[in-house]
């Protein structure tokens, strides 16, 4: 509410108040740790939670923090105490970005407890509260800051107790927080830590459900189309997964319908475990069920399981004599399978359950034919490269097909190889197909139909001029009869090769892929009769594609104050190194519709700044490296040195990030020439800036690589590179060595009169009791440095409280380094008149 007088310059007034009030508006950052969705987990079983992290606030926040609560104490633990039947951590760490990151375990020993990295205004931890027995997982995720928008996801592996209650949901808790808030300082008393949810009790934080299953049970089989007879076998796949607990009586059933012949099984157990099969006869169409019987008892370990292959084939048809295809031409099936059993738990304050699952089902579609389609290449799919199609058909046992045109459109970026026949195999032998029997569509579209007709192509390379493809089972005149004859499948081969550009003279590109169809078209015969036509018209489809090859980006810090690293794996740096860089990007395609390399910066220590480019000449091992705050391009470059692409160099303040960016590069090449491979090898130089931050903050910097496509959406590759910056922290601890009064008490007691002095010294830490006015107190002040980095120009100083004075022969000074170096005459400065304040470097 804004309240304007009425004045004559009311207006301003309300002007200047409305500015006030919106200049108070402070940009923050948002930690954000949602929850997955919920997900089941098999008792006792080891299972990944994924897990991630975002900044949804409008400033950057530091020391990003992932908690995660595990309900350890599970469902009876929470209740009655231990044995717990919960989740716990498996392992010690978390993987994000490719990396093991240390996770902080804490467990609840009290109603509440201290977070390990969080604490408030007064230093003191933050308080976490829960239930006893249940765990607090910390992650402090290898960012130093974290900008707007910015995401990262992670993985990390728990346990289910083998005590689990069946069925009963267990709730996993998130949240995310900024362990420095809104500043890299290490600095809780003036920019205490911001946490998504700052309430101490874990239920107000996001949260996902885990829900413990005692077993599995599924079916694998033919999905799509299959063919029928028996040059055609297929499989069913039952699997029931066992986990911990006594399983008694367990029935798999697998329910037939009179619509395949069954060939027979193979049954996998568990060593232990006893089971039986009732099964059909072989060769059979059976209308029973095929059984597996295990009647137990038998006591379950994780990764046990009882695994049962059924092989069938389609006949044509069915137990009742009804046509397995009533058209001639496709027909939907499925397959249904289920599980009866007992199972009683490991935990006996757990209630024995009933198992019985299913039905489970496979759904597919048996066929009279089928065509499919595949390409491969000598190498990596580039422009220019040869390719061969190969388009196979399949004719069922029991039909006969003539009138087979099979038209394949080869879709924009590729075309047909002109001059090369195709190759037909079939019936045992390969040849070359006529020129009569195919024919080369135009290529001047977008797409290009290449049409084989195979039963004109059949009909002049056979002896009897038969133009048919009849399967195995087919004998005319007389009735299907299956011989043991080869199945009627085939194929035809042909080469093309990848264009440079499409058909609207855009370039094919890196990353573009590329789409190839083929459709059969024939018409279904008698086969008792191959000049009668049961279905004019039967249809197939297929398809393929393939992708221009792209590549991954790689980033390396090579240098640190131009030498290389003493522990690559383990990087440290201290404010004011420079740092040389390395980024390599190759795009074996040879040509792309625009690049952008783009490096994101820590805040602050690594600032995006314009760099200029230095006239060095890096080697393989990036030396010499540009000086500080330059580029230049490594022996490993050939888009800029070889092929005079020269990039554009930009800074995005606001993301911290330093960019270079290419224009397209679409060179006009021959057909069937492959382009040159292009590198894109940078070396740059930077410094550490000379801020003050935590010790021991994160500077895990991202490198990408955007490449645009011609006929797509960019694609990008991340690279990362993972420093730790080390700073130094001062403790300050102050006690009085010794005072010239008998009467002084120490407390706590002196271990020595005198000030130990050594790298391992414990500082005197004293009150005393007991001096007069006039008697002399020697004060004992120590700054020690636990940080990571030496600290420089220390000043350090001490208010004298009313009822000191300084004495009449002046202030009696010492100052001893902790190696028993005596720095008195290093100081620089001493004010001894009221407060007194002295240092040294």
């Amino acid at each position: 509410f804004l309240f304007c007088p009425a004045m004559s310059n009311r207006f301003s007034w309300c002007f200047l108040l409305a500015l006030l009030f919106s200049l108070s508006v402070v940009a923050q950052p948002g930690p954000q740790s949602a929850a997955p969705p919920d997900q089941s987990a098999e008792i006792g079983s080891i299972f990944t939670l994924p897990f991630s992290f975002a900044n949804v606030g409008d400033a950057v926040g530091y020391g990003p923090i992932v908690d995660i609560y595990l309900p350890t104490t599970g469902t009876d633990g929470s209740v009655v105490g231990p044995p717990f039947d919960g989740i716990s951590l498996s392992g010690t760490t978390a993987s994000v970005i490719g990396r093991d990151i240390a996770v902080d375990v804490v467990t609840f020993d009290n109603n509440c407890i201290d977070h390990p990295h969080l604490v408030d205004t007064a230093h003191e931890p933050l308080q976490v509260c829960g239930v006893i027995g249940d765990t607090l997982l910390s992650i402090v995720l290898p960012f130093g800051s974290f900008i707007p928008d910015e995401t990262v996801s992670g993985t990390v592996e728990l346990e289910l107790s083998q005590l689990a209650d069946l069925g009963t949901p267990v709730t996993i808790y998130t949240r995310g927080s900024f362990e420095y808030g809104t500043t890299p300082l290490d600095d809780p008393c003036c920019d205490p830590p911001i946490v998504e949810y700052d309430e101490d009790v874990f239920t107000n934080w996001d949260s996902m459900l885990v829900t413990p299953t005692g077993f599995t049970f599924e079916k694998k089989g033919p999905t799509g189309e299959i063919n029928i007879g028996p040059n055609f076998e297929y499989s069913f796949t039952l699997t029931a997964g066992l986990s911990v607990g006594t399983f008694d009586d367990i029935v798999i059933t697998d329910n037939f319908s009179g619509d395949i012949v069954y060939l027979g099984h193979t049954l996998a157990t568990p060593a232990g475990l006893t089971c039986s099969v009732t099964e059909p006869a072989i060769g059979s169409k059976p209308t029973s069920a095929f059984v597996v019987s295990c009647p137990g008892p038998y006591s379950g370990t994780m990764g046990d399981k009882i695994e049962a292959i059924i092989s069938f084939y389609v006949p044509d048809t069915e137990a009742d004599t009804t046509p397995t295809i009533p058209d001639h031409a496709r027909e939907p099936q499925s397959n249904l399978a289920s599980i009866q059993g007992d199972w009683t738990p490991v935990d006996g304050r757990d209630d024995p359950v009933t198992i019985n699952d299913g039905p489970v089902g496979i759904n597919f579609n048996v066929v009279s034919a089928i065509v499919t389609k595949g390409v491969s290449t000598a190498g990596d799919f580039l422009i220019g490269a040869s390719v061969d199609f190969t388009i196979n058909f399949a004719v069922s046992d029991y039909s006969v097909h003539d009138d087979i045109v099979i038209t394949d459109t080869i879709g924009d970026g590729w075309v047909y190889q002109t001059g090369t026949f195709p190759t037909v195999s079939f019936e045992g032998s390969t040849y070359t197909m006529d020129s009569a029997d195919f024919t080369e569509g135009s290529s001047s579209g977008a797409t290009q139909d290449i049409t084989f007709r195979l039963s004109d192509s059949l009909a002049r390379e056979r002896p009897s001029s038969l133009s048919s493809v009849a399967g195995s089972c087919v004998s005319p005149p007389s009735a299907p009869s299956c011989t043991g004859d080869p199945p009627a499948i085939g194929s035809i081969t042909f080469t093309a090769f990848i264009e440079a550009r499409y058909s609207t003279t855009v370039p094919v590109t890196s990353g573009d892929i590329l789409i190839n169809n083929v459709a059969w078209a024939s018409s279904i015969r008698d086969p008792t009769d191959f000049s009668t036509v049961l279905v004019p018209s039967y249809n197939a489809a297929s398809f393929v594609e393939a992708q221009i090859v792209t590549a991954e980006l790689t980033k390396t810090l090579s240098l640190i104050d131009f030498s290389a690293p003493s522990n690559p794996s383990s990087i440290e740096v201290d404010a004011n190194n420079i740092l040389t860089f390395e980024l390599e990007y190759s795009i074996p395609a040879g040509k792309f519709a625009g690049l952008v390399i783009a490096d994101r910066f820590p805040i602050p220590s690594l600032l995006a700044e314009p760099l200029s480019q230095a006239s060095t000449n890096p080697g393989s091992d990036g030396t010499p490296p540009p000086p500080s705050l330059e580029y230049a391009f490594g022996d490993r470059d050939t888009l800029t040195k070889d092929f005079a692409q020269n990039p554009s160099f930009s800074v995005d303040t606001a993301r911290n990030e330093i960019r270079w960016t290419y224009a397209a590069y679409q060179p006009d090449t021959a057909p069937q020439v492959t382009p040159p491979a292009l590198n894109v090898h940078l070396v740059f130089t930077i410094p550490v800036q000379n801020n003050v931050t935590a010790d021991e903050l994160f500077l895990t910097n991202i490198a990408e690589a955007i490449v645009s496509r011609s006929a797509a959406d960019p694609i990008s590759s991340l690279a990362y590179e993972f420093m730790v910056l080390r700073q130094p922290v001062l403790i300050t601890r102050k006690g009085i060595a010794n005072a010239d009064s008998a009467s002084a008490n120490f407390s706590p007691p002196r271990a020595s009169e005198t000030i130990p002095i050594g790298p391992t010294f414990e500082p005197q830490v004293s009150n005393v009791e007991g001096p007069d006015a006039g008697d002399l107190i020697e004060f004992s002040f120590s700054v020690e440095n636990v940080g990571g980095a030496g600290a420089y120009d220390i000043r350090f100083s001490d208010v004298l409280q009313n009822g000191f004075d300084i004495p009449s022969g002046g202030i009696s000074l010492t100052i001893v380094r902790g190696d028993g170096t005596d720095l008195t005459g290093n100081i620089i400065n001493a004010d001894v008149t009221g407060d007194f304040f002295f240092g040294w470097s």
